[in-house]
Formats: structure tokens, sequence, C-alpha cells
């Protein structure tokens, strides 16, 4: 596990090339991807290792990111470099990963604190992020924060698989879609801009049109599985 420090109770750091004085930064970009990946290998190769992996990541994310009061995700600590947590950046890949590390982990330990952990940060995203009229998730921009909202559809499509109607990801997922398919696309040129209700200003980058597809990807699988449920 390169890049594993002993900094801030141990993380793993990533130099913000964005702003000076950042290379302390203990943030989600270099966690959320071992995390999930050593949960996995877990599931297929059975090492131990990679579970004391995927659980101490987790649990050290729990601990230091995680809001205790709501289970909102936090985005990091330290970026300024005075040891604080960014308690005023939420991002929707950082409640997306979480949740989705926490699916991983009860599928393969059958604990339920895990579930437990990534209902209820489901929920706080949906409350803090989501528009409470129209369930849609907030405009995060261009660049890297353009795929933060397709990051978070697709691990909430995994937590509907696993705990179906617990949470209500799937409206949340399919209010989204509507709005995409009927304001947001442009059905032309089948591009669309970071804000799911407003058609896209050309150029539009990759990181964006990956969220669109993926969500429209997420809302084909939900209708996929009501469609199937009603045929049973």
């Amino acid at each position: 596990m390169d890049g594993y420090s002993n900094r801030v109770e141990r993380s793993f750091r990533r130099r913000n090339v964005l702003e000076e004085g950042s290379a302390g930064l203990q943030e989600y970009p270099g966690q959320c991807a071992c995390r999930y990946l050593a949960a996995r290998l877990y599931s297929l190769l059975r090492n131990p290792e990679d579970l004391e992996w995927a659980v101490r990541i987790f649990e050290w994310n729990q601990a230091h990111l995680v809001d205790p009061g709501s289970g909102l995700v936090w985005d990091g600590i330290n970026r300024l470099g005075d040891g604080r947590v960014d308690y005023d950046w939420a991002f929707t890949y950082c409640q997306g990963v979480f949740l989705g590390a926490g699916v991983e982990l009860y599928r393969v330990t059958r604990e339920q604190k895990y579930a437990d952990a990534a209902l209820r940060t489901a929920g706080a995203c949906i409350n803090r992020l989501c528009d409470p009229d129209t369930l849609l998730l907030p405009d995060e921009g261009i660049d890297d924060t353009g795929l933060f909202k397709g990051i978070l559809i697709r691990y909430f499509a995994q937590l509907e698989k696993q705990f179906p109607g617990a949470i209500p990801v799937r409206e949340v997922i399919l209010a989204n879609a509507d709005a995409l398919w009927n304001k947001g696309l442009d059905h032309r040129s089948v591009l669309c801009g970071p804000s799911w209700e407003l058609k896209p200003i050309l150029p539009v980058q990759l990181s964006v049109q990956l969220s669109g597809l993926m969500l429209l990807e997420g809302a084909a699988v939900m209708q996929r599985r009501s469609t199937s449920s009603e045929l049973e």
C-alpha cells in the first residue's frame, strides 16, 4: 500500500497540485480506491491481509471523516496545513465511495455495522445534497468534480441492489435521470453538462459526460429490476 502514512492516525496522502502547501492533505481520492479494492480482492482471493487493510482504512475514515451526528462524509483533513477537517467540503463522491465500501464490506463479512454505516451515509447524502423538492443532485462543476455525481450513482445502485427499498436511492436515481433525459440531455449530440436539468455548453468534458452516462445506466438498472419484480 504505497502512500500509507502515519500522519493523522495513518491515512493516505495526496498532494493537491492546485493548492500550495497541501502536501499533507489527507483526503478521499487517495483512500477510496484502496479501501474498495482491498475489499474486492478479499472477496475474490480470500487473503486475510486484504480484508485487514479494507477494514483498517474504512475505520480510519469513519473515525476522522464521517460526521458522527449525521453520517455525512467530509472531504479531507489538513488541506491548509492546519490539521483541520474540511467541514464545509461535502461532495457527492465522498458519500458514494464510503457507502460503496460499506456495502462491499458487508457483503464479504456479513457484519451489520457496515450495512448500517452505508445506509446512514446514504440517508445523510439525500438529506444534505439532494434538492428537497426535486431530489436533484447539485451541479458540482467540471474537471474532476464533473465525475463526482456519477461515482455516487454507481454506488447508490449497488446499495439498492443489496438493500432494496431501505433508503430511497431508487427514487433519487430515477428523478435525476428523468431530469437529464427530458431537460439536460442534448438528444442530437447525446451530450450532457454538469447540471442534469440544463442543456450542455460545448465543449463537454469526458468526466461530465461519464457522470451522465453512469446516471442513465443506473436508471436502466433500476427499471429493469422493477420490471423483473413485477414479472415474478
